[in-house]
């Protein structure tokens, strides 16, 4: 992959942060395989060069509660970093969120995954998330099986003071997220109430076999990582609207094949990843530690009213239509 061009040495990194205030209450690698962050942090480097006198700097909304306050990043422009994403199909935003609403974040992911509020997801899957075709052999690529497994928290059983629905629900970050995936078509909620927002927990041995997603676009905020295994890994542009299937690459990939592959190696506590999940097939790597991998992930949709089909509403969140 190519690098983006670096920024001087001495450039100086502006950290604004926006306050949400809370509501009352109520496998193997090679060399082939890059890390993401070697190349998203000089990209998110550069478009920082721009921030200064002209940065918006909002520090905090009138909303105020008992609920505890949700801080992240307020000093970013969303045409470089769309840029990025449209160059490599992702951009990678450290230090997005701060470490105290981590924790908050962290905490309240803990206390669920501790009671039957979680939902145990341990699936095989098609690469396309699809049933399979009886017009392929169960060993083509269109049929091969992934194992997955993960525990989630899903939308639906968050308190309204979480702090995950806070950001979620906040129209700031709606707007930079709108700007670096979809810049001239409006991005709507989630109207699923299980997807909007949920957490994920990888224990060892747990992780997501190679696929793509359903939605366009994924939004992945990474809040602990284990100590070992739970990489995640991505190749850009698997398939394209010509060749949606793209069986010769896919088949690549589940033979083993990295080149092209890059992975997350940097992303860290408060990390923001968006990526076309639709176009490129990703997964996460088996936890091998027994620390586990913690993350949420964001929903937004290009058309109002989107809600997630039977097939991954029923295998991957135990809910149904």
């Amino acid at each position: 992959m190519e690098s983006i061009s670096q920024c001087h040495p001495s450039l100086q990194i502006p950290l604004l942060f926006m306050l949400v205030r809370a509501p009352p209450r109520q496998q193997p690698r090679n060399h082939h395989l890059h890390p993401l962050s070697s190349i998203s942090q000089k990209s998110f480097l550069c478009s920082a060069r721009k921030f200064g006198a002209e940065s918006l700097r909002i520090t905090a909304k009138s909303t105020s509660g008992g609920g505890g306050d949700v801080v992240f990043r307020h000093d970013l422009q969303s045409n470089d970093l769309r840029r990025s994403y449209d160059k490599h199909g992702w951009v990678h935003i450290p230090d997005f969120l701060d470490a105290a609403t981590c924790h908050r974040m962290l905490q309240e992911a803990n206390a669920h995954f501790q009671k039957d509020t979680a939902f145990r997801s341990h699936e095989q899957h098609t690469v396309y998330q699809e049933e399979t075709d009886p017009n392929y052999p169960a060993l083509h690529p269109r049929n091969a099986q992934q194992q997955s497994s993960k525990t989630i928290v899903d939308f639906d059983r968050l308190a309204p003071t979480s702090p995950l629905k806070q950001l979620y629900g906040d129209k700031a970050l709606k707007a930079l997220i709108q700007g670096i995936v979809s810049p001239d078509s409006e991005l709507y909620f989630s109207a699923c109430p299980y997807n909007s927002a949920f957490y994920n927990m990888y224990e060892q041995g747990d992780g997501l076999g190679w696929h793509f997603d359903r939605g366009e676009f994924g939004v992945n905020l990474i809040l602990q990582n284990p100590s070992q295994g739970g990489t995640f890994e991505y190749h850009a542009n698997t398939r394209s609207e010509q060749d949606e299937w793209a069986f010769e690459k896919v088949q690549l990939l589940l033979d083993g094949e990295m080149e092209g592959v890059e992975a997350a190696t940097e992303a860290k506590m408060g990390s923001l990843i968006i990526f076309a999940g639709r176009m490129s097939m990703h997964r996460v790597t088996p936890v091998t530690s027994s620390s586990p991998r913690i993350n949420a992930i964001l929903h937004y949709e290009k058309a109002p009213g989107q809600r997630l089909g039977a097939y991954t509403l029923q295998r991957f969140f135990g809910r149904e239509v």
